[in-house]
């Protein structure tokens, strides 16, 4: 779990992320983060596996998403959590709302 002001917390957004995982690319996504874990919200994590049944261009990514071993991945509940308020804070130095 992230510790405030004490390591580096990556959020990801949805095409940051179908870059790397549709070229096959998680190893160096992985290396890039020094192997921290990939923190999506949950809005990134449905769209990430429901975006590829619309546009085939991205089946990769919910092929490959899956099988990222949760050590590496983490999904962000999008309801305002205290920990969500945290990050907000240490980020863009504001409260989330």
């Amino acid at each position: 779990m992230h510790k405030p002001d004490t390591d580096p917390f990556f959020i990801f957004d949805t095409a940051p992320l179908f870059k790397f995982l549709t070229t096959d690319c998680v190893r160096q996504l992985l290396a890039a983060l020094g192997h921290r874990i990939v923190n999506v919200p949950e809005a990134v994590n449905f769209e990430i596996t429901d975006t590829p049944k619309r546009r085939r261009q991205f089946k990769r990514a919910a092929e490959v998403w899956p099988r990222l071993p949760d050590r590496f991945k983490q999904v962000l509940p999008d309801n305002p959590t205290d920990e969500l308020r945290r990050c907000c804070r240490s980020v863009f130095g504001m409260d989330f709302r």
